[in-house]
């Protein structure tokens, strides 16, 4: 049997493969990488899985840093980062009903599909909120007189002037 490849923690608690690499020191950084990583973001896997999956990509601390050197790139890595959204977003329909890829029902426990579910539910919505987070709506019904609070507030700034001109006057 093979032996499992399984993270490891170093003295910082952070797995291994989550922290830079002496590969890293730039010899990955190619066009070619941060487009097949594009491409695999908009597929709706993670950065760290990325890394963790594909043998020919730096650490993910390397892919962030590269993806925020140019505002294209972050564009491009944002838009990514949404288009993965709708991916994981259409597998939680798959999930729910019981689907496999290649369309055959599976027979899953139903926690563990729930689990799934709402972990990808929680995802999609830190990666695209607009889209798929929770909506907030807060109504406020009171009418405001504006003419009265004007004149209000216009006697408490004559108020203020008067005083401090009376101020002024006695100190003189």
């Amino acid at each position: 049997m093979g032996k499992l490849n399984k993270p490891t923690l170093h003295m910082t608690g952070i797995p291994g493969w989550l922290q830079p690499q002496k590969q890293d020191s730039g010899n990955f950084h190619t066009e070619a990488t941060l487009e097949k990583a594009l491409t695999l973001l908009e597929g709706g896997m993670s950065i760290a899985q990325i890394c963790r999956e594909e043998r020919d990509m730096p650490s993910p601390h390397y892919l962030y840093k590269w993806f925020r050197q140019t505002q294209e790139w972050h564009d491009r890595y944002l838009e990514a980062r949404k288009m993965g959204a709708e991916m994981l977003a259409d597998e939680i329909l798959d999930i729910s009903d019981g689907t496999l890829e290649n369309g055959e029902e599976a027979m899953e426990d139903v926690q563990r599909s729930q689990l799934r579910i709402k972990a990808r539910q929680w995802y999609v919505s830190k990666l695209d909120p607009d889209r798929f987070g929770e909506k907030k709506k807060v109504e406020i019904e009171d009418n405001i007189n504006l003419t009265v609070a004007i004149e209000e507030g216009l006697k408490r700034v004559n108020n203020r002037v008067i005083e401090g001109e009376s101020r002024r006057l006695v100190n003189e």
